[in-house]
């Protein structure tokens, strides 16, 4: 009697596990570009440090670029030309016009910004960093605001608010760093299919969301002590008047200023005597 055929295992409905996170996408193509090269709208911000300035005031509110150049304290053209460039990179856009005079003012707010990879960060120029990630903590600040003031902040059961300290080496640190590049990196996957979906029309509709991540290093007390006593320092040292000189400094100035008209009054007298 011939023996039955085992019977083929079912199929889990159960999706694998995913083991740990895929570098073939955002990380990969980051660290695959050479040194020197950037991000397209990371590097024409970095180009001019008035760029960052206007995005980190655009991210906040809408400005227009006269305003701009009074704060600053510079041309409008000049100012008009870096506005021009930030709108033509799709940085900020136009959100109003305000008749004034006349005239009509153009107010620009910044887009959203871009996830900046670690080569983009570490090319960016020291100097020009603070405007950037001000600017980034400054557009996820006012979306927060945003949700909060609308009440679309306590909607859903399934909102993940979420941060804590934490103590990493630097093994911890660049993993953890890889990690975030590959949630970054699924979360773009996942925008995309949501408006793959809505075009088949399988989808009920979407709503906007925010996703923040952040990774930075931390200070620890005693830096962030000796750092307030600096700000003291220099708070007291602009209070305080202007010093006078010094008595002893003061009588020297004076003496030597005595002696150089004395010599002048000898060297007239000399020149009188030998001409004579």
């Amino acid at each position: 009697m011939a023996k039955a055929a085992p019977k083929a295992k079912e199929k889990s409905k159960r999706k694998p596990r995913r083991k740990g996170p895929s570098y073939k996408g955002t990380t990969k193509k980051a660290r695959e570009r050479s040194p020197e090269a950037m991000d397209p709208k990371v590097a024409i911000i970095a180009k001019d440090p008035l760029r960052a300035e206007i995005l980190a005031i655009a991210i906040q509110r809408p400005i227009s670029p006269s305003e701009f150049a009074r704060a600053r304290g510079i041309s409008t053209q000049v100012s008009s030309y870096a506005f021009k460039v930030l709108a033509e990179s799709q940085i900020i856009e136009l959100v109003e016009l305000v008749p004034v005079r006349g005239a009509t003012k153009h107010m620009y707010r910044a887009n959203e910004a871009a996830f900046i990879g670690d080569k983009d960060w570490g090319a960016l120029a020291p100097v020009l960093r603070p405007g950037v990630i001000g600017a980034t903590f400054g557009n996820f600040n006012g979306r927060v605001a945003e949700s909060e003031k609308t009440g679309k902040l306590y909607e859903r059961d399934d909102v993940r608010i979420y941060w804590a300290p934490r103590e990493f080496d630097e093994i911890a640190w660049k993993e953890h760093a890889e990690i975030l590049a590959w949630v970054i990196e699924e979360s773009e996957r996942l925008a995309a299919d949501t408006v793959q979906r809505r075009a088949n029309g399988e989808s009920d509709g979407s709503f906007k969301a925010t996703v923040g991540l952040f990774l930075f290093p931390s200070p620890t007390h005693s830096e962030v002590v000796e750092m307030e006593k600096r700000q003291r320092r220099k708070e007291r040292h602009k209070q305080q008047p202007e010093k006078t000189k010094p008595k002893a400094e003061k009588k020297r100035t004076e003496g030597s200023r005595r002696g150089t008209r004395a010599k002048g009054k000898g060297e007239t007298k000399n020149g009188k005597g030998r001409r004579a």
